[in-house]
This record gives structure tokens, C-alpha cells and sequence, in this order.
């Protein structure tokens, strides 16, 4: 029995350091105070790799510079000037290699701009600004080709008989002074809800500072995915996806090389079926669509060519189905008397994801799609439903930081997985959408998680880096600190 236990816990320990590399340690030693760390902000330079990591406290900013090897070049330290502006919206470097960190107050009303430069020559430079009209709404952030992008939407005032209603997006030159671009989506019809016709705009600026940011091939929890409104980033294209329409999931697509803006639509599965039954919601990953439509009789599961507008597998069950495509149980996680516990049934299934905000998302790891489908429901203790304040998709956003919903979606991607309350099943599926048999493999979360004793604490941050991520890990709540390697 000891030789058994000695070799599972030998097997175990040697899972996890197989599971992560340690990269490069190393202290912050300009910090001297004990005030705590409340942001760390990390930037990699699309041309060099090289990656910058500066860590706030309530009166410094401590900056540390690495090459493409993580071998460090530079470090700065320099007063913390936001006051006012508490959150991190985006970066961008400048060609004298200054970082230019862009922020915003609470209520994403007034924005600013802070230069920090590792040439010691250079002092902090605080700039400010706000949106042109009175009327625009703070909608996302995009870094592209280590330039900063601010989008917003302004829809019509009524009550005023001059008004500037529609999408922008600034750009800022080196000096961080913005321009305001036009989008011009005046020809595009955007249905609502109920069907009618509707702009983009007036469709987007109501959920300012709501829309989740998801980078490509990033796992996201239902809790992400199940919202109805998202914005996707993949290479030089900003996506939006609008699926309040519970007939069709409609995409507004911006190109950030020509600021051009192009649109699609395409039809939900089950369409016809009574719209107060229906539970509808998409995803996109790559160049597929992932849609899913429910009632608690029926279920269908459909996968789209985004380019194509061709279908290319479908899936359907009815509740007295067993569910085949499916690779784990019926999971219910984190509810309020059980954890984690299995539903024996697709009726069950059914009835639970329609009760709920229902969800798919989707990742591709070694030709393998990773597809999760399902819901989820806000609780609290005894049972009671409700709605977070200050939350996003029912996650309370406050609870790890609002600004990795604009600055960091991985972070924030990564934190929704360990919130988790849903509903759900595992599939995996290959590059033609046939169902694959087998154990569904961890993703780098859960990788992280068995890592991590604890969850993410004051000064540690996930951020994606190349073709894998990377965990910023404080030693012991010390000044020390590790950059440590995850794959999927």
C-alpha cells in the first residue's frame, strides 16, 4: 500500500510539472512599499515578441521588460498618474518603443492615455480625452499590430433634432491624439428580438460596456458563451454577433485594415418552432459557426461554414433520445446544494439548459474540436435566483477584475471557468464534424487549476503568448515571481 501511494502521488506530481514549464523567475525589486498590487498589465509586441509586464500599486508603476529568449532587457519605475481612471481598457507601443496604456473611470465616460518608456530619460505622460459626441456609448477595445482600437455606437436621440447615430472606431497617432472613424453601416438591417428591422447601432450602444471580448481558439465557459451579444477577434477582422433573434444569428464584421464593414446572417436550427419555447444561441470559432437551438422536447446542434453559408453537420435528439454525441455525463455544476453531480437523462438535460441561458462554445486543439453545450442559471444560497450587479452574463465581473473584460479576455475566460454554474455535456468531434469517441482531455485551464493551489492572487495573471499561455505566478505572497508555460 505505501509503494502504491508513493508511485500515485510520484505520478501525480509528475503530471503537473509536465503540464506547465517554467519559463524565467524574478523579483520585483523596485517595489519597496507594502501597499498591495492592484493591476498587473502585460504587453507583448506583435513584431518582436518581446513581452513588458508592469505591475500597479495604489501609488507606482514597476515595469519589466523581456526579450523573445525572456531574458530581461529593462526595468522602470515611475509614480502611478491615473487618479481618477481606474480601468485598463488597452495598450499600444509606439516606434521610439515607448508603452502607451489607455484607460478609463468607472462609468467609461472620460478616457486616458499614460506613456511609460524604459529610457530613463523619459518621465510618465498623462494624456486625456473623451468621445466626440455626447451621445456615443463606450462599446470594446482591440490591440492589432500593437496599435489600440476603441469602438463605440451611438443610436438616436428622439428627443434632439441633430444627431450622430452609428459605429466608430478611433485610432491614435503617436502622440495618443484619437481619430474618429465612421463605419459606415447605413445599408445594413440588423433584425431585433421580435423581427424588425434595426441599425447596428441601435442594436449595440444599449449594452455598452457589456459586450464579452473572446479571442480565437480560447476556451470559454457557457457562462461566456451563452451571451447574446459578442465580439470575436481574429487576426485584422472585428466580429460582432447578435443573437437576440432567435431565427437567425446575425454578424457584423469590421476590418481594422480598411475600416470597412461587411455583414452576415444565417438561419437558426428549429426554425418555425414556437419563439417562446425556443432557446437559441451561436458561437464562432475559426471559420465555423456552432448553433444551438432547444425546447424541452427537442434539441439540435448545428455546425455552419462562416464563409459558405453551408451546413455541415447537424445533430438533433428528442427528450426521450440517449444523447451519442456526447463524450462526459450530463453535468450540473456548482449548484446550491451539489457542487458537481450527473443528470441521468435527456429530458432532464432539456429541461434544465431551457430554464436557463443557454450556450455553445468551441476550440480546436490538435484537429480536435472540444464543443461544450449547455446553460446556465444565477443562484444564490437557499435556492433564489438573481442577476449580479455590476456583471456580465451573470458573472460577477467586480469579483476579479472589470478591466480583463476590455484588456485581457484569456483572464477573464480563464476566471469564468472557475465560476462556473452550469448545465452541460463534453464533445469532441473531427475536422468533418463525425462524433470521436474517448475521454475529453483537459483544456489549459484546468491545467492552471491543478497547478494552483489557490486561485489567482494578488499580483498573477494568465495572458496568451504565441501558441500557448502564460501564468505569471508570485512565490509565497513574496516579490518574487515566475513565468510559467501551458499548452493545450
Amino acid at each position: 500500500m505505501k509503494k502504491l501511494f508513493f508511485l500515485f502521488t510520484f505520478l501525480g506530481i509528475s503530471q503537473l510539472l509536465c503540464a506547465q514549464k517554467s519559463i524565467v523567475g524574478f523579483e520585483n525589486s523596485l517595489k519597496t512599499s507594502t501597499s498591495k498590487i492592484k493591476d498587473v498589465i502585460p504587453i507583448i509586441n506583435e513584431n518582436t515578441d518581446d513581452v513588458a509586464l508592469f505591475f500597479a500599486d495604489a501609488k507606482n508603476v514597476y515595469g519589466y521588460l523581456f526579450d523573445a529568449k525572456f531574458e530581461l532587457q529593462h526595468k522602470l519605475s515611475s509614480p502611478e498618474k491615473r487618479r481618477k481612471y481606474k480601468v485598463l481598457i488597452g495598450s499600444s507601443i509606439l516606434k521610439n518603443g515607448s508603452y502607451r496604456i489607455f484607460l478609463t473611470n468607472k462609468g467609461h465616460t472620460r478616457f486616458s492615455s499614460m506613456t511609460l518608456s524604459f529610457d530613463k530619460k523619459e518621465q510618465p505622460q498623462l494624456t486625456e480625452f473623451n468621445l466626440q459626441d455626447a451621445n456615443e456609448r463606450f462599446i470594446q477595445t482591440v490591440i492589432y499590430k500593437n496599435r489600440f482600437y476603441l469602438i463605440s455606437a451611438a443610436k438616436r436621440a428622439p428627443e434632439k433634432k441633430i444627431y450622430s447615430e452609428g459605429i466608430y472606431v478611433y485610432t491614435f497617432n503617436q502622440e495618443g491624439v484619437p481619430k474618429r472613424n465612421h463605419i459606415d453601416t447605413n445599408h445594413f438591417i440588423i433584425l431585433d428580438k421580435k423581427g424588425n428591422a434595426a441599425s447596428p447601432a441601435k442594436l449595440m450602444a444599449p449594452y455598452a460596456n457589456s459586450i464579452q471580448k473572446i479571442e480565437d481558439n480560447v476556451p470559454n465557459a457557457i457562462e461566456v458563451a451563452a451571451g447574446d451579444r459578442k465580439m470575436y477577434t481574429q487576426d485584422h477582422k472585428v466580429i460582432f454577433s447578435f443573437d437576440h433573434n432567435k431565427e437567425h444569428v446575425q454578424f457584423l464584421e469590421i476590418d481594422l485594415n480598411t475600416l470597412k464593414a461587411t455583414k452576415k446572417s444565417f438561419a437558426k436550427p428549429m426554425t418555425g418552432t414556437e419563439k417562446s419555447r425556443k432557446k437559441t444561441n451561436s458561437y464562432l470559432n475559426g471559420d465555423r459557426v456552432f448553433m444551438v437551438a432547444a425546447t424541452k422536447e427537442n434539441f439540435t446542434f448545428q455546425v455552419t461554414n462562416y464563409q459558405t453559408d453551408s451546413l455541415i453537420k447537424e445533430y438533433s435528439i428528442t427528450r426521450n433520445d440517449t444523447i451519442k454525441f456526447k463524450n462526459t455525463p450530463i453535468i450540473q455544476e456548482g449548484g446550491v446544494y451539489d457542487n458537481l453531480r450527473e443528470l441521468e437523462s435527456s429530458k432532464k438535460f432539456l429541461r434544465k439548459i431551457t430554464a436557463q441561458k443557454i450556450g455553445v462554445s468551441a476550440i480546436k486543439v490538435d484537429g480536435i474540436y472540444h464543443v461544450t453545450l449547455g446553460g446556465y442559471v444565477e443562484q444564490r444560497g437557499g435556492g433564489g435566483m438573481m442577476m449580479p450587479m455590476g456583471g456580465f452574463g451573470g458573472i460577477p465581473i467586480g469579483s476579479f477584475g472589470n478591466f480583463n473584460l476590455f484588456f485581457n479576455p484569456t483572464m477573464f475566460a480563464y476566471n469564468s471557468f472557475s465560476n462556473t454554474k452550469s448545465t452541460r455535456i463534453e464533445c469532441l468531434f473531427d475536422d468533418d464534424f463525425d462524433h470521436l469517441g474517448g475521454d475529453v482531455p483537459e483544456n489549459v485551464f484546468d491545467k492552471i487549476d491543478a497547478f494552483l493551489p489557490d486561485d489567482i492572487g494578488e499580483g498573477e495573471t494568465i495572458f496568451s503568448y504565441k501558441d500557448y499561455y502564460i501564468l505569471l505566478d508570485r512565490v509565497s505572497n513574496s516579490n518574487t515571481f515566475a513565468l510559467r508555460k501551458f499548452k493545450e
